[in-house]
């Protein structure tokens, strides 16, 4: 089964980025949207999944405590 890809990056926070089957330059353009907002905040990001159908123009993200 191919539920798209999934990236782990591993630096300090262990970021986890869902991304998917399609639109992959649409979803980097929101996951770069998400992250600067949440680096204007101080938030630090764990976990995005950027294809929530059906609610596509949605990111979901989970914040590290």
């Amino acid at each position: 089964i191919n539920d798209g890809i999934t990236l782990k990056i591993n630096f300090v926070s262990g970021l986890s980025i869902t991304m998917g089957k399609d639109n992959y330059h649409q979803k980097w353009h929101k996951l770069g949207k998400v992250l600067a907002l949440l680096s204007d905040k101080k938030e630090v990001l764990e976990y995005a999944y950027l294809d929530d159908y059906p609610n596509r123009q949605q990111v979901a993200v989970r914040l590290k405590n």
